[in-house]
């Protein structure tokens, strides 16, 4: 009931928001920037994204030397607004505001530049649809960007490792999926990137999906691993529920009780 009229509340106000938003006399900035907080708010991703785009042709069509002021955060909350959709038409529009920001930021305009939680944002996103190439590509754009501007909020985090190995399990050839999974771990540590237990658990769901015995040895080698650095102190990689379920999920559908147990 509570979310009933929460959504009826929404459409009322938003029929006063579509009004003032067509009869207002002048937009600037902050006017599309409401607008698009609005929209968001109350679930309509894809009108709060047409005024985005309205916003970025005003900003980088405007000549004036003095920068209006940009608050960012409706850009965060449109790519998180965006990112609740599963129609990869909308992962197009997350790339597109993440790409949008960067020609801001490079016209001058304070701090609009994304960071890595909006790039892993994009990524999951395109991760849900098994899209492992656009996946790699946000990746090589954030380390390229990362190592030219050296900005911490660039980084690469275990979260974008994670988004990359979620990709790859979701795309639809899985034969080589385990290897490719396990080289995205090698180069996420080479990179000073510790794994942790989201990490592990991705794997270990790469490995089980093909659903032979050879992909249930590598996940029970990968929960081993977990339970011996967890001893050592490693927090970052203790087991959860999941890392040990869904091994033994696996082994019992395979007919080998001994192992589950």
């Amino acid at each position: 009931k509570k979310k009933a009229y929460r959504a009826s509340d929404y459409d009322h106000v938003m029929e006063k928001v579509e009004w003032v938003w067509e009869n207002i006399p002048k937009r600037d900035a902050r006017t599309f920037c409401l607008a698009m907080y609005c929209y968001c708010k109350s679930g309509r991703a894809k009108r709060a994204y047409d005024v985005w785009e309205q916003l970025l042709e005003y900003l980088l069509g405007s000549d004036n030397s003095e920068k209006e002021r940009v608050d960012a955060r409706s850009f965060k909350m449109l790519v998180n607004a965006l990112s609740t959709q599963n129609d990869t038409d909308f992962s197009e529009k997350i790339d597109a505001v993440i790409t949008g920001m960067w020609k801001l930021h490079e016209a001058g305009y304070y701090d609009t530049a994304p960071n890595v939680f909006l790039v892993t944002t994009a990524m999951n996103s395109w991760a849900k649809h098994g899209n492992v190439d656009r996946v790699k590509r946000l990746v090589h754009d954030l380390e390229t960007r990362y190592q030219t501007l050296k900005w911490k909020s660039l980084k690469a985090d275990a979260a974008v490792y994670n988004a990359l190995i979620h990709a790859i399990r979701n795309q639809e050839d899985i034969a080589n999926a385990a290897d490719e999974a396990g080289s995205v771990v090698k180069l996420m540590e080479r990179n000073g990137v510790m794994p942790d237990t989201i990490t592990c658990n991705t794997l270990m769901d790469v490995c089980l999906a093909s659903n032979t015995k050879k992909g249930r040895e590598r996940a029970e080698q990968t929960l081993m691993r977990m339970v011996e650095g967890f001893k050592r102190g490693n927090a970052r990689v203790k087991p959860s529920l999941k890392s040990f379920s869904s091994l033994i999920h696996a082994w019992s559908d395979a007919d080998s009780p001994a192992r589950a147990e």
